[in-house]
């Protein structure tokens, strides 16, 4: 049997570790551009609109990293469970690469080595699985930074458009900034805006999309893999979907990453639509 694993803040894969260490310093130069860059440009800004903006991005980095510590932190996968619990549990499965009995809803990852209790996905930017105790942390987290790039790239368009121009060449420039840069169409300083502008449409479209998957998931009560299949046996209407991920104060949890919210299973059994535990 494989020995109990405990939540590392390093991943596993190389890949991971490259994308957790630019998911981390994404924000601080984001921050950067705005206040050093675009804030300054708008001169009839007043000290409170700043002031405003400041309290802002501060609420949302402490979410964002906040609920990035967390997920990391959880237990997400089975070994949280002795072999008896796993025993007795219904409807169990068996994994051959843990050498364990698995509950219903769990499966194994390949990077995380181990069965994760309610896996929906393993996630690079974290370079963990999303389960059954993380899920909330993964979704606020989404969804702080998809407001994050809906607002930035709101606020930046004035300041994009005044630096750039309108022309028919701009949009295509910001799908390949550096041409324009060495071909001269842009100066050094264009060249960074244009960058930072194609970066944060870029985070718009990919966390929008992201954000989507897990709306509807959440909608019908279901994990990435049994979306695939078409499995609804956990839907159990909206409310209690809601509260299958973010727990009994799911309303506050968007407040603060270190608000404790318990979740109405232990990830061994779960409620299906017929009122019957699985």
């Amino acid at each position: 049997m494989k020995s109990t694993p405990t939540p590392s803040f390093v991943p596993r894969a190389l890949s991971d570790r490259a994308a957790l260490c630019l998911f981390i310093a994404g924000g601080p130069i984001m921050v950067c551009y705005e206040f050093l860059l675009v804030l300054p440009d708008y001169q009839e800004t007043s000290q409170n609109k700043k002031m405003m903006y400041i309290f802002i991005a501060a609420v949302v980095t402490v979410n964002i990293y906040g609920n990035l510590y967390q997920m990391i932190k959880a237990h997400v996968s089975r070994t949280e469970f002795t072999t008896k619990q796993l025993f007795d549990i219904p409807n169990k499965k068996y994994c051959s690469i843990c050498q364990q009995n698995a509950p219903p809803r769990s499966h194994h990852c390949k990077i995380c080595d181990i069965c994760i209790l309610k896996r929906d996905h393993h996630c690079w930017f974290t370079g963990c699985c999303v389960g059954h105790t993380n899920h909330r942390y993964y979704v606020v987290m989404v969804t702080y930074c998809w407001m994050t790039a809906v607002y930035g790239n709101l606020i930046n368009l004035e300041f994009t458009i005044r630096t750039l121009g309108f022309t028919m060449w701009t949009i295509p420039s910001l799908f390949a900034p550096h041409v324009a840069w060495v071909t001269r169409y842009y100066s050094g300083y264009q060249f960074v805006v244009a960058t930072m502008t194609s970066l944060g449409l870029f985070l718009l479209i990919m966390f929008t999309w992201l954000l989507l998957i897990q709306v509807l998931q959440i909608r019908h009560g279901q994990t990435k893999h049994e979306r695939a299949k078409c499995i609804t046996n956990y839907d159990l209407g909206v409310t209690e979907n809601i509260e299958q991920v973010f727990g009994a104060k799911w309303f506050l949890v968007w407040l603060c990453p270190w608000i404790i919210s318990r979740l109405p299973s232990d990830g061994l059994v779960f409620r299906n639509s017929n009122a019957k535990s699985l």
